[in-house]
């Protein structure tokens, strides 16, 4: 495989859509969790706001949506980690080729996308500026054809190529929240923007803490009714994206699928007895609103959602928003002393 892949769980706080009426008959852990976890006293959780945990998630937290909204420049110069527009030709011995000519092509400096040293000679170019780059195509390149007649045979391994490129743009993330950014992301000032980032960190620690003071008793021996069929095809799909297979994913990181399977349902089955412990509820139709709602946001249909997320899996998501939103109100939260 071309990279590890990071063992992590994330729990998804998604705005959920509650309508109808009724409690809903859940999917997923039907016969209950008691006899599956000994959870932990909620009221004996504490978050101290000057903590490095809650720091570190209020950052991470931050520094996320930052990076999701980025600014883009009207004016400035090319630097790395930014998202320049370009339209470029490539052309070797004077001739242009097949597959060396884009417009508007969005390309990460430092992201490697390219022939080395293409993307550090875009460092320091302006918007509106074009300039030629010069690059050697390294052993292994296929052969290609001239772009006008696409009869030519150009060979690239071992080639120089002058690239003409054109700085259309610059993307790059804000470098601390500000008004400007606050509108962007869709929030009425940073105001608003830091109060939801320091409940997101809140629920987080919360969260840590909760599975690492929860014991779990036994796993269920049957995937129906849990989400873990998700979590497989993800890691599946990230694994062939990377160039492997799920089982070698699962070498990497030395499990056994029972073991890998075990880890990722631990949370799930945490979250579902204190969603159990708190009398909570869903109201009945409400992954079927949920799935209404992706599909909708996502421009697809619901159908591929269902095939995409599976059900079991959504009705988590709304389970974990439940119960986050709920366990953040038991617990003792110490503000900061300055």
């Amino acid at each position: 495989m071309k990279k590890g892949i990071a063992l992590l769980i994330v729990v998804f706080l998604l705005t959920a859509v509650m309508t109808g009426c009724g409690k809903l008959e859940r999917e997923n852990y039907k016969e209950g969790t008691k006899k599956y976890v000994d959870l932990c006293d909620l009221s004996g959780i504490t978050v101290e706001e000057d903590s490095d945990d809650y720091k570190q998630n209020l950052s991470g937290r931050i520094n996320d949506y930052l990076s999701g909204y980025p600014q883009t420049l009207t004016e400035g110069t090319v630097a790395d980690g930014d998202v320049a527009k370009i339209d470029y030709v490539g052309k070797i011995g004077g001739v242009a080729f097949t597959g060396g000519t884009a417009q508007g092509y969005d390309l990460t400096i430092g992201s490697s996308t390219f022939v080395d040293d293409f993307e550090q000679q875009l460092i320091g170019m302006s918007i509106g500026q074009t300039a030629d780059i010069t690059v050697t195509f390294p052993d292994g390149y296929s052969d290609t054809t001239d772009l006008e007649t696409q009869s030519k045979a150009i060979k690239l391994a071992n080639q120089d190529a002058v690239f003409t490129v054109t700085i259309r743009s610059i993307s790059r993330p804000y470098t601390e929240a500000n008004e400007e950014f606050a509108k962007a992301a869709g929030f009425d000032s940073v105001e608003a923007f830091m109060t939801e980032m320091k409940d997101y960190a809140l629920k987080d620690c919360v969260y840590s803490q909760m599975v690492e003071k929860s014991t779990i008793k036994k796993i269920p021996a049957e995937d129906v009714g849990t989400p873990y069929p998700y979590f497989k095809n993800y890691y599946t799909q990230y694994a062939t994206a990377n160039g492997g297979k799920f089982e070698d994913f699962l070498t990497y990181n030395k499990m056994t699928e029972s073991a890998f399977r075990e880890e990722l349902l631990k949370p799930s089955l945490i979250l579902y007895a204190c969603f159990d412990r708190l009398n909570l509820s869903l109201d009945a139709g409400a992954v079927d609103e949920q799935i209404k709602t992706l599909a909708t946001e996502n421009s697809v249909t619901e159908e591929q959602v269902v095939t995409d997320l599976t059900r079991n899996y959504i009705e988590f998501q709304l389970v974990s928003e439940k119960v986050m939103d709920a366990a953040a109100e038991k617990v003792t939260f110490v503000p900061s002393a300055t």
